[in-house]
């Protein structure tokens, strides 16, 4: 897998539906662990109030937005 460029093994984990399965993946080798948890861990499942400066956090940084 770490031989497949970083924009295909970010689809692959884009695919992994639950917290626990994207933590476990992560942890088997740092490669992974450096597209998962900064992309993938934190801003999989988003529960905030309407009014929330997380909201003008994702407008400006799209790449975390379209993770959602």
């Amino acid at each position: 897998i770490l031989s497949l460029p970083p924009e295909i093994i970010d689809q692959i984990v884009f695919l992994v539906e639950k917290p626990r399965d994207l933590l476990a993946l992560a942890l088997t080798c740092r490669a992974v662990s450096e597209v998962i948890i900064p992309y993938h861990i934190d801003y999989r499942y988003i529960l905030t109030p309407l009014r929330s400066n997380l909201w003008d956090h994702l407008i400006t940084r799209r790449d975390l937005a379209i993770r959602i």
